[in-house]
């Protein structure tokens, strides 16, 4: 009788050995694409600027698994800057939250937005995009954890001849926007 079992131990997921394989398999797409040159597209947000350090609301993008440049699937195109332009769309959309209750925190709050997962493809002329995010707000003074949650938009559109940066936007001003309303909840 044939015995297939194996006794050599897997070793958990770290996120050290998650990021390595991440990096690997980014490295293997790109070795298979040579010869492919991608062009990224810089979204932009049409809203102000993040506030500076010291100001009410601090938003402090970074990537946790999602890609920036963002990829999009079936094309040589990938959106560039989507951290920073959805911490520049939250900021706004969280704006008025922050003046209301300025007094009530003097310190003001910094909010951790971490992109965890940024996906996009183009199928018969339809761009598709869908972004989540995990939001942490804290008080600025002393670190107090004030709330958590996640931030998620799925967006679809017809390209219609342009680069697809219109719906991306749409995609995160819809997030922004329904983070702005979850603050509203919260206990400043």
């Amino acid at each position: 009788m044939l015995s297939l079992q194996s006794h050599a131990r897997v070793p958990p997921a770290t996120p050290r050995r998650a990021r390595r394989i991440q990096a690997a398999l980014v490295l293997t797409v790109a070795a298979a694409a040579v010869g492919c040159p991608v062009r990224v597209i810089p979204l932009r947000a049409e809203r102000p600027p993040l506030p500076a350090a010291g100001q009410a609301l601090e938003v402090i993008p970074s990537l946790a698994g999602a890609a920036d440049p963002m990829p999009v699937r079936f094309t040589d195109i990938a959106f560039g800057d989507v951290a920073v332009t959805t911490a520049r769309l939250i900021a706004a959309a969280a704006a008025p939250w922050a003046a209301r209750h300025a007094r009530e925190r003097p310190g003001g709050w910094q909010m951790l937005l971490e992109i965890v997962r940024s996906d996009a493809e183009v199928r018969e002329g339809r761009l598709t995009v869908e972004i989540e995010a995990r939001v942490t707000v804290r008080a600025t003074a002393g670190q107090m954890h004030i709330g958590q949650t996640r931030g998620y938009c799925r967006q679809s559109d017809d390209l219609g001849g342009g680069d697809g940066s219109p719906v991306v936007n749409r995609c995160l001003e819809r997030m922004s926007r329904d983070l702005a309303g979850w603050l509203e909840g919260l206990n400043p």
